[in-house]
């Protein structure tokens, strides 16, 4: 095989390894598809070994498991940013932010199933309550996508995800693009972020023939730090959910603070403080989960009195 490293100003491949190892077998080379179809603007580049698991020795790196998306708990607290973007301008364009609070989380050897009650912020800074919500993530639809090398295709029998990617075809596949490996800004712990993509690409299983949906592209983003952090729908538009925020284990990433007074909230009998005035004992009465809340105490002339978690 003869790349083409002459062309101009591009790295040439001799300025890279193929190393073999006796002990772990290839841990340095070019990959092989830039022999293959290469052009002349892109310069070579060699990917070395950063992790290894055979079952009897690990190196480095460990990729996470299905189990590892999931580690939610009572508390937590997930902050969204949604659009929709139709390709029809005569179509409205919406906006909205959603807060949800994992009230409850339970893990099986199938499944993990997150309850979460929604504050919902609409663009006139309105708002509206959900509770009691549920999310079903089923390993045998993620397994394959999460734990299968970037660049390789996975397949699944469900399309239907979450309740924000649609379904039109019942058998699909996923392909697993890049994983990116970096430190937490706050914690330093490793967080490994995979995207998955299909074209709600149909597989007949008598045929073993594939089949593409015109028009239609969709995306998930996971991490192992929050989970699902991206759900995006490109078909005739743009439909996203992104994570821009979020709290757990007490630990803030980001703003998960909606835009809308606390006297709102209130004023819907949702978080009830009372007796007012105060001299000793104040009690607070809510249908949210305040486990991780800050508790702030003035008196009637602006000054703090009280602070604590």
């Amino acid at each position: 095989m003869v790349p083409n490293g002459m062309s101009a100003n591009q790295v040439p491949i001799s300025n890279f390894r193929m190393i073999l190892s006796k002990n772990y077998g290839i841990i340095e080379m070019v990959p092989f598809a830039m022999f293959l179809e290469h052009h002349p603007s892109i310069d070579f580049f060699s990917m070395q070994i950063v992790g290894l698991d055979n079952g009897a020795i690990q190196r480095g790196y460990s990729q996470p498991l299905f189990a590892d998306y999931f580690k939610l708990s009572a508390g937590d607290i997930l902050f969204w940013h949604y659009h929709r973007y139709p390709s029809n301008i005569q179509q409205p364009r919406i906006e909205e932010n959603y807060r949800d609070t994992i009230t409850a989380a339970d893990f099986y050897a199938d499944s993990v199933v997150y309850t979460y009650d929604r504050v919902i912020e609409h663009e006139d800074l309105s708002l509206a309550f959900e509770y009691g919500n549920h999310k079903y993530f089923r390993r045998a639809d993620l397994e394959l996508i999460v734990e299968s090398a970037p660049d390789w295709f996975t397949f699944g029998t469900d399309h239907n995800l979450d309740s924000y990617i649609s379904s039109y075809n019942p058998t699909y596949y996923w392909s697993t693009l890049e994983m990116l490996v970096g430190a937490d800004s706050i914690t330093g712990d490793t967080i490994t972020t995979i995207r998955a993509i299909t074209a709600d690409n149909a597989l007949d299983t008598v045929s073993c023939a594939l089949g593409m949906t015109a028009d239609i592209f969709r995306e998930i983003i996971f991490n192992n730090k929050e989970g699902i952090i991206s759900y995006c729908d490109y078909a005739w538009g743009d439909d996203c959910l992104e994570l821009v925020g979020s709290r757990i284990n007490g630990i803030q990433n980001g703003n998960i603070s909606l835009d809308v007074d606390d006297m709102q909230i209130s004023s819907l009998n949702e978080l009830i403080i009372y007796p007012s005035p105060v001299s000793n004992i104040i009690k607070v009465s809510s249908r949210f989960n305040l486990i991780n809340s800050d508790l702030e105490i003035y008196n009637c002339v602006g000054k703090l009195m009280k602070n604590q978690n």
